[in-house]
């Protein structure tokens, strides 16, 4: 997630943004449990993240004052979010700043990812994992870069043994950055860091996993979405990257979402965000399709009037979020998209109840049935801090 994105748009208070909406249609929407509190406005929090397993649910974010140092938090719940348990601070050593957390959660466990600065200088990409009732374990490196550089942006998920990471590296904190993937087996150690192609753009490289595919998407700096696909077989024990690299279209900041052999690709391009669908785990795409269709010159940042936040899918059960202009409550409007057909059709909700930036998603269950949840940082005016809120469906 992007920090900077939160305060640029607090910076733009005010603007009003135009947006018209295409491919949408009309449908039940589902209720809501009215949302809790996981992080309260008393603290600082900046890039929030979620993922969620059956009824374990983990809220991710950094934690500091409005400008850095930064610390990483993580706060789960076994209960699908009706309640959490006691914030937990993860460092590798706890005098140094960190910040961009993410988190997955696989079927019996959370794992955890983030930078954090060391001596000598420069950053590197940390990880921990916890069981469900289990606490986090000591924080190992898993970024392959060294000296001054920096290690920004992971992700990581699992499928059976095997783990994937990927992250950016730079010379400085502002790039331009290279992007890295890298895959461990078991007990096994991690593979050597193999470079995507192109270098990358603003915004975080995306991943998704099933129990047979690996895809990793990103927008090079030619400003090409790109597709890296890997294979996973002997029931999770065994992986392989393919060497074809697919070109999805012309863009940045991709999110990629994958259930079964079903995948759903979304990116922003100026002021319009596309999507493309795949049957296959992304081995062959549909054609591309613009799904909201924004103005541009109704924002101040003609280039970036829609952000696109975070996707989920369960099933045929796709969910995004994106926000065009400022935050909901400083004149712009927050919108989550969904669909229960892999993507073919959407539904547009307008999400400005309870305004926030950054929302995230993940499915979750209640009763054995997938229900949408979301955290998201809660904007009331100009006023600092934000609180972290979660809720989900009914």
């Amino acid at each position: 997630m992007n920090v900077m994105r939160v305060a640029s748009r607090v910076a733009r208070a005010g603007v009003l943004a135009v947006v018209v909406m295409v491919m949408a249609t009309s449908g039940v929407l589902a209720a809501w449990n009215p949302s809790i509190v996981v992080r309260p406005a008393s603290f600082q929090a900046w890039g929030p993240d979620l993922a969620a397993s059956g009824t374990n649910v983990v809220v991710a974010w950094g934690q500091g004052p409005f400008s850095l140092p930064v610390t990483v938090w993580v706060a789960r719940s076994t209960n699908s979010g009706t309640s959490f348990g006691t914030p937990v601070r993860l460092f590798k050593n706890s005098a140094n700043a960190a910040q961009d957390i993410t988190v997955f959660t696989g079927p019996t466990a959370h794992f955890a990812v983030w930078s954090e600065v060391v001596a000598g200088g420069g950053s590197r990409v940390f990880m921990s994992r916890a069981t469900f009732g289990g606490g986090w374990s000591p924080a190992v490196q898993v970024s392959s870069n060294t000296s001054a550089t920096q290690a920004r942006r992971p992700r990581i998920v699992s499928s059976g043994n095997i783990l994937i990471l990927t992250y950016q590296t730079s010379n400085t904190s502002y790039g331009p950055f290279s992007a890295y993937t890298r895959v461990k087996i078991g007990s096994g150690p991690w593979g050597s860091a193999t470079l995507l192609p192109g270098g990358v753009q603003e915004g975080t490289v995306s991943v998704a996993v099933s129990a047979s595919r690996v895809l990793v998407v990103w927008s090079n700096n030619a400003g090409q979405v790109r597709q890296r696909q890997g294979a996973i077989t002997n029931s999770g024990t065994s992986f392989a990257w393919f060497t074809i690299y697919l070109s999805l279209g012309t863009g940045r900041n991709p999110i990629i979402v994958l259930a079964g052999t079903h995948a759903v690709v979304l990116w922003e391009d100026d002021a319009d965000i596309y999507r493309r669908l795949s049957a296959n785990s992304g081995t062959s795409w549909g054609p591309q399709s613009k799904i909201l269709n924004g103005n541009p010159g109704s924002d101040v940042s003609a280039g970036d009037p829609f952000n696109l936040y975070d996707a989920a899918m369960n099933n045929a059960n796709v969910a995004f979020t994106t926000a065009t202009g400022d935050s909901p409550e400083l004149g712009g409007d927050g919108f989550r998209m969904t669909s229960g057909n892999f993507g073919s059709s959407w539904t547009k909700t307008l999400v400005s109840l309870e305004a926030g930036d950054q929302r995230q998603v993940a499915y979750t269950q209640v009763g054995g049935i997938p229900k949408l949840a979301e955290a998201w940082l809660r904007v009331q005016g100009q006023t600092y801090p934000f609180e972290l809120r979660y809720h989900r469906e009914t």
